[in-house]
């Protein structure tokens, strides 16, 4: 009964099949994909040209027959005569005061800034006021009772010596005895101990200091009598160049004890490049009391003799071209003569 049954189900089921209408499905649409080739709007439009290439010409060298044609003809300009500058005749035609570094005019000037400007009034101030601390500040920096130079026999010595025996830079201290004092032992000291050869040195280094002062001093009271016409101040210049006249031979030749270029030695200095920035200071403190009446023929004499002379000696013989020394040299020579 089982088999019967399951006969009978697959009967039915092909019964079933057999009478369902067959139907052809419709086919699926075509999909169409129109792709359109467009030109971007910011696409430009290119068009090959194609480049013409030059012809060349290959032009022949011109031979030997046609150079001289072919070349440009060079003309040589002569060179030209100099006729050299005639020497001026020596010695020169002589120039009232003012003539070294300032004249007549300059002075003038320098008054008519200062009534208008108060930088130049301030600068003539300064002038004045270090004529003023003459001879007051120069006393009490060197421990004197007096305004003289250096002592006669002995010139000065620059400080590059002026050391401990540490060497370290020793200092003057003006009013203590002895002056020369090392901070770095907290000892005072008249002589270098560690150049027992040398006795003077210290010294003499600071009698350089006093002679640069002095001439320091001797320019500014020039500066300040042309300024202000107050004959105390060429006074005090004319005082510090009769003193040269009368010391300045005496002192003698030297070098520092590390040297024996004796060409090179001054007399109030180490040598000749201090003597020729320290005479320059006193040659114009001269010419700026010139025209005061104040230097007497015979000191005129006697500066000129006892200082310019020996000092324009002593630097001229020292020819030390071509360095800064002779650059001070020839200033030194030139205000001098």
């Amino acid at each position: 009964m089982r088999y019967i049954g399951f006969a009978l189900t697959l009967v039915m089921l092909f019964l079933v099949s057999c009478n369902t209408p067959t139907t052809t499905p419709a086919p699926l649409p075509t999909a169409t994909r129109s792709v359109e080739k467009s030109t971007p709007a910011f696409a430009p439009t290119q068009t090959n040209t194609p480049v013409p290439v030059p012809t060349q010409t290959n032009t022949p060298v011109p031979t030997s027959a046609t150079t001289a044609t072919a070349t440009a003809t060079r003309t040589l300009t002569p060179t030209p005569t100099i006729t050299p500058t005639p020497k001026p005749t020596v010695p020169w035609q002589q120039r009232t005061s003012l003539r070294t570094l300032l004249d007549a005019n300059d002075i003038a000037r320098m008054k008519a800034w200062a009534a208008q400007y108060e930088w130049a009034a301030n600068q003539r101030d300064q002038i004045i006021n270090n004529a003023k601390a003459w001879p007051s500040k120069y006393l009490s920096d060197y421990n004197l009772s007096k305004p003289e130079l250096p002592p006669s026999g002995s010139g000065g010595i620059g400080d590059a010596l002026y050391l401990c025996p540490d060497n370290t830079k020793a200092v003057y201290v003006p009013k203590h005895s002895p002056p020369h004092f090392c901070a770095s032992t907290g000892q005072y000291f008249a002589t270098p101990p560690q150049w027992p050869q040398w006795p003077a040195l210290y010294d003499q280094i600071i009698f350089e200091y006093r002679h640069f002062a002095l001439a320091e001093y001797a320019m500014f009271l020039g500066l300040a009598y042309q300024l202000t016409n107050n004959t105390t101040y060429a006074n005090g210049a004319a005082y510090i160049l009769r003193s040269y006249a009368a010391l300045y031979p005496t002192y003698p030749p030297h070098t520092d004890p590390t040297t024996t270029w004796k060409r090179a030695a001054g007399r109030a200095t180490d040598g000749t490049l201090t003597e020729a920035r320290w005479i320059i200071q006193l040659a114009w403190a001269y010419d700026l009391i010139a025209d005061s009446d104040l230097l007497t023929p015979s000191d005129r004499t006697a500066i000129s003799d006892g200082l310019f002379r020996p000092a324009f000696a002593k630097i001229k013989e020292n020819d030390h071209s071509p360095t800064n020394w002779q650059a001070w040299h020839d200033a030194a020579l030139a205000i001098i003569a």
